[in-house]
């Protein structure tokens, strides 16, 4: 079990492991681990994302915005539409937040001062640990939930993980053991690497892989037997079934077929439970949307959007498709509604688009837009309906 005064032989030991077992990783190439900036893009999209995810959007992020001037130049739409897939949209809107405050502030250098660093929109103490010990080498910890169990177990931190106490405790734990590394000539981003390495492929959540773990002696939970019980969490949320819909919306206008979007406010609030899921979308576009409230038909809802909200003059048809789809903690089915104006001439668009956040859009321009996920997936299919000569019967 680890001496917690001397822990020269666990981090050479997990230091040997890493440097055969660490993945290829593109954050990991060499023109990539010790550029801040590089650092900063992959740590933000890792947040909340599955590595796998990552690991293609990473590079095709990086091709676009490769420095945080591109990045800071950029218009959000821009970004927001390299950002699809990733989900979490704020993140991205505080990577270029990030950026413009690096050039603005800071004459275009990525600050080395870790203070400056965590004071950067959308980082927290993690993000600046893992900027300034990986890019800058400077022996200061990172916690994410992998060094968390790691941790816990090692040292068998009892105590619930989110709890106040355990985190103070496993903070400490983690800046003792990359300080110590420096001392043992093993660099920080070594050390902090190697331990989130280890979190995610050995020490993991459910199965820990006890029999291939490199510090398996120096572990007190393994050798209390503790390893399942460890670390201990919170219960999670549980998830809230919500029910929405939206609503294909089409007019021909110079012989072009164009289709209504919503372009997603910051507060709007589109779930009458209160919830502001604007937020989950914010700045990108999207199908008129609304919540099902409690004991109302989706098809009411549906009219309620179109002729109450919207204002427009207009019939609703079949239900074109149902999608399921998660965010956060959030089990939405969204059922989509075709819509039969009674009118449709050039006029319509100029005369009737209701509200500045709403626009038409033709096919083309629609590929262009930053979409939610589940959005671009309903609109693609729908729109490849379209072009194949009109709506057909969509499977539920």
């Amino acid at each position: 079990m680890s001496d917690l005064l001397n822990n020269s032989a666990l981090l050479s030991d997990l230091a040997n492991w890493y440097a055969k077992s660490a993945r290829d990783l593109p954050w990991r190439e060499l023109e990539n681990q010790h550029d801040p900036y590089r650092v900063l893009v992959s740590e933000i999209m890792l947040q909340q994302t599955t590595v796998a995810t990552v690991k293609v959007r990473y590079k095709e992020f990086l091709q676009r915005f490769p420095t945080t001037k591109v990045l800071s130049d950029a218009s959000v739409d821009d970004v927001l539409a390299q950002w699809e897939g990733l989900g979490y949209y704020r993140r991205a809107r505080n990577l270029q937040a990030a950026a413009r405050e690096i050039e603005e502030k800071h004459g275009g250098v990525f600050p080395r001062d870790f203070e400056k660093v965590l004071s950067l929109p959308g980082v927290g103490r993690y993000t600046a640990g893992a900027i300034c010990s990986l890019a800058f080498e400077q022996a200061v910890p990172v916690l994410d939930v992998n060094v968390a169990r790691v941790l816990s177990r090692i040292f068998v931190v009892e105590e619930d993980t989110k709890s106040t106490f355990a985190q103070q405790r496993l903070w400490e734990l983690a800046a003792q053991l990359v300080e110590e590394s420096a001392e043992n000539n093993i660099a920080p981003s070594i050390c902090n690497s190697a331990l989130i390495e280890l979190g995610a492929l050995i020490c993991t959540k459910r199965i820990p892989l006890c029999s291939q773990c490199p510090v398996q002696k120096h572990c007190g939970a393994f050798a209390k037997n503790l390893q399942h019980q460890l670390p201990r969490t919170p219960l999670k949320k549980e998830s809230v079934s919500r029910h929405d819909i939206c609503l294909f919306i089409t007019q021909t206008e110079n012989n072009h077929t164009k289709v209504l979007l919503h372009r997603c406010g910051e507060n709007e609030n589109a779930n009458k439970s209160g919830k502001k899921s604007g937020n989950w979308w914010h700045g990108m576009w999207q199908l008129p949307r609304a919540t099902v409230a409690e004991n109302q038909s989706a098809e009411d809802a549906a009219r309620l959007l179109l002729q109450g909200e919207l204002g427009i003059d207009g019939e609703i048809k079949e239900r074109l498709k149902t999608l399921r789809h998660t965010v956060t903690h959030h089990k939405i089915t969204l059922d989509c509604f075709d819509v039969q104006l009674k009118r449709n001439d050039d006029s319509y668009q100029k005369d009737n688009t209701p509200k500045s956040t709403f626009s038409w859009h033709t096919f083309e321009e629609i590929e262009t837009l930053a979409l939610p996920s589940v959005m671009r997936k309903l609109l693609d299919n729908l729109l490849a309906t379209q072009k194949d000569g009109g709506l057909l019967e969509l499977m539920q």
